[in-house]
């Protein structure tokens, strides 16, 4: 016999059976790290950045956190990572190559926003032609490639009326991967271009056993509602 107590207990177990399903995204935007943090990696919520190329001229290029309101809304308030040395100093975007980019489970999508300065920014006052790099993102599996995007600087979209930044979102899915590579391709060449980035957003792909307890529960749930309308029914007639 259910009195009606028991009665709302149980369908709130069944409602929150079947609606309660976790995210598997993990976002890095840098804001549970203190500004100013510098380092040769950095993790946060379980995606870990490393192995960072910004110019050979760098012994210890490093990660950096930075906080400024100069690009919301783009970028997500208040901080942002960039790259190269500590003692940047009035510099909002840091010198960059190439770096690792590694999620704690094996995952199927990505995506992360860029912002670069423009390289034809007042390149009329420049003796050197300036060069259209690209920014390339490299999705890895046990070591193999699986996918990979890159888009030329010059394809950007503009930040500002002055057209000094530009700024874009680079995305893979439908892919198992558990690596990624971040670079432009003359990074290996000692080449550089000013980067920052944030709102690195990762889906993990759901563990087989997670898969199964998730719709063992709903299947439960939606029998014990079952069962339940029945007994009421029947008190009913």
């Amino acid at each position: 016999m259910f009195n009606s107590h028991n009665k709302l207990l149980v369908l709130g177990v069944i409602s929150s059976l079947g609606l309660a399903t976790p995210s598997l995204a993990a976002v890095a935007n840098f804001d549970s790290l203190t500004p100013g943090f510098s380092g040769s990696s950095v993790t946060e919520n379980e995606i870990t950045f490393s192995s960072l190329i910004a110019g050979f001229g760098l012994d210890r290029p490093q990660f950096l956190v930075q906080s400024s309101n100069q690009f919301e809304p783009f970028f997500s308030s208040p901080n942002y990572l960039t790259f190269g040395s500590p003692n940047m100093e009035n510099s909002p975007i840091g010198s960059f190559g190439s770096m690792t980019i590694t999620p704690s489970q094996v995952s199927d999508s990505v995506s992360l926003d860029v912002l670069t300065l423009n390289p034809f920014f007042g390149s009329d006052l420049s003796p050197f032609p300036p060069i259209d790099d690209s920014l390339v993102l490299e999705a890895f599996f046990q070591g193999e490639t699986v996918a990979i995007t890159s888009l030329l600087i010059s394809e950007f979209d503009p930040f500002d009326p002055s057209g000094q930044y530009l700024s874009t979102t680079l995305s893979l899915s439908g892919v198992k991967f558990d690596q990624l590579q971040l670079y432009m391709p003359r990074a290996f060449a000692d080449a550089t271009i000013p980067l920052a980035i944030d709102d690195v957003t990762i889906s993990a792909i759901p563990e087989p056993l997670t898969i199964l307890g998730t719709a063992t529960a709903i299947a439960f749930g939606t029998q014990f509602k079952r069962k339940l309308n029945q007994s009421q029914k029947k008190k009913k007639g």
